[in-house]
C-alpha cells in the first residue's frame, strides 16, 4: 500500500508515520524484539505460552525472510487472542447457561465468536460464563 493508495502525499503518509512511532515507540521496541527472538530461536510465543515456529525467519531469500517476520510480529498477537476466546468458549460450555437459556455457539471465526439465544440471557449471566 503507498500514500497514493489512500489518498495522501508521501510527506502526509511520512509524517504520520513519524507521529506514530514518536506516540507507541514501545510497539517499535515490541516489534524489533520479537523478530530478534524468533531470529535467535526460530520461534515465536502467545502470552499463554503456545508457539509457532518459523524457520524461514533465517532465510536468505528477502521475500521469506520478510515474510516470517510479519509472522513472528501476527503470531503472538493474533494467537493470544485465540487462546482468550478458547477459554470463554469452554467456560461458556462448562457453565451451562447455553442451555439453561436456550442458547447456543453458532460460529467461531478467527478472535470472534457468534452465537444465538432463543431465551433471555441477562449481562450478570453472560459475565458469570466468561470469567
Amino acid at each position: 500500500m503507498s500514500a497514493v493508495d489512500i489518498g495522501c502525499s508521501e510527506a502526509e503518509a511520512e509524517n504520520f508515520l513519524n507521529m506514530y512511532w514518536a506516540r507507541f515507540p514501545r510497539f517499535r521496541a515490541w516489534m524489533k524484539s520479537q523478530i530478534r527472538f524468533c531470529r535467535d530461536h526460530g520461534y515465536v510465543r502467545t502470552l499463554t505460552g503456545r508457539y509457532r515456529r518459523i524457520p524461514e525467519i533465517r532465510s536468505t531469500e528477502f521475500w521469506k525472510s520478510s515474510h516470517a517476520e510479519r509472522q513472528a510480529l501476527n503470531s503472538p498477537v493474533q494467537g493470544t487472542a485465540m487462546d482468550i476466546l478458547k477459554k470463554v468458549m469452554l467456560n461458556i460450555d462448562a457453565s451451562g447457561l447455553c442451555e439453561a437459556h436456550g442458547a447456543y455457539m453458532t460460529l467461531q471465526v478467527h478472535a470472534q465468536l457468534r452465537g444465538s439465544a432463543s431465551g433471555a440471557l441477562s449481562n450478570a449471566d453472560a459475565d458469570e460464563a466468561t470469567s
